[in-house]
């Protein structure tokens, strides 16, 4: 799902994230505990709240149709050229979207931050939420410029 834009709820884009799985060996529950580092953020609600969101009719189509509609190595020869600050948060422990990918983002991306959080999966917003949420502020307050892009 890398270079898909999450969308605003958090429970939607873990809906969307799984949606593209559904049909494996896995349960969903089995597939959102590989999201997250640490296993208390996969709460019995938030199990049901993915679950009804990805059992919406249409759901894991219309995501299946949003992946396989992505050219993903025409877009990502296009990294280079893109101009807007940009802010990548990430988990040190992400096993959905690994480091290498974010590092790959961030050298070629030529207004990026990179933010690497310990102790977190794929899921910044729940695990870290109060350091992403500060990274976000400070994000929009200053963002990158090509000369202040952090490498971290």
């Amino acid at each position: 799902m890398a270079g898909v834009a999450a969308p605003e709820n958090s429970i939607a884009g873990l809906a969307v994230a799984v949606a593209h799985h559904k049909k494996t060996l896995f349960s969903l529950d089995e597939r959102l505990a590989l999201a997250f580092y640490n296993k208390d953020f996969l709460t019995e609600k938030l199990a049901e709240d993915v679950e009804r969101s990805v059992e919406r009719p249409g759901t894991v189509a219309a995501a299946l149709a949003a992946v396989r509609g992505q050219d993903y190595s025409e877009v990502q020869k296009r990294y280079r050229t893109i101009k807007q600050p940009t802010l990548l948060l990430w988990g040190r422990d992400d096993v959905v979207t690994t480091v290498p990918f974010a590092e790959r983002l961030n050298r070629d991306l030529p207004k990026s931050r990179l933010v690497i959080y310990p102790r977190c999966g794929h899921f910044p917003m729940f695990e870290a939420k109060d350091a992403s949420n500060e990274e976000v502020i400070h994000f929009l307050e200053d963002p990158p410029t090509p000369d202040t892009t952090e490498r971290k």
